[in-house]
């Protein structure tokens, strides 16, 4: 299977594309590159889904399946628009609840989710 993770450099992202790879999918991570590295065997591409076309670099390509795991609505959105065509399956899994509080700027995804 052809996969696409968006945003596939963290916390869920990055697992997804570590169980694929090892099941022998051809997997592709579309992410900033700047939360961390990609799995053994995935392809990076760099991609800023806060740019208008920032998911030009995908341009021509197609994927049996899509992962997308933003918190973002309007990135989801853009990234349907643009992709949807050529994308048989697509999953979304917001990442939105991952974090204890959403008002402290720059949390780990290993915050202390004890209180909230």
């Amino acid at each position: 299977m052809r996969l696409l993770i968006l945003g596939g450099t963290q916390f869920l992202g990055r697992a997804i594309a570590r169980h694929a790879c090892a099941a022998g999918h051809d997997v592709t991570c579309a992410a900033r590159g700047v939360a961390g590295a990609i799995a053994d065997g995935a392809l990076f591409v760099r991609v800023d889904r806060d740019e208008p076309n920032g998911l030009a670099p995908l341009a021509g390509q197609e994927f049996d399946a899509v992962v997308d795991v933003s918190r973002h609505p309007g990135q989801v959105r853009r990234a349907v628009a643009a992709l949807k065509p050529r994308a048989a399956h697509w999953t979304f899994v917001s990442t939105v609840s991952v974090y204890a509080d959403n008002s402290t700027p720059g949390q780990q995804a290993a915050a202390d989710r004890s209180e909230g």
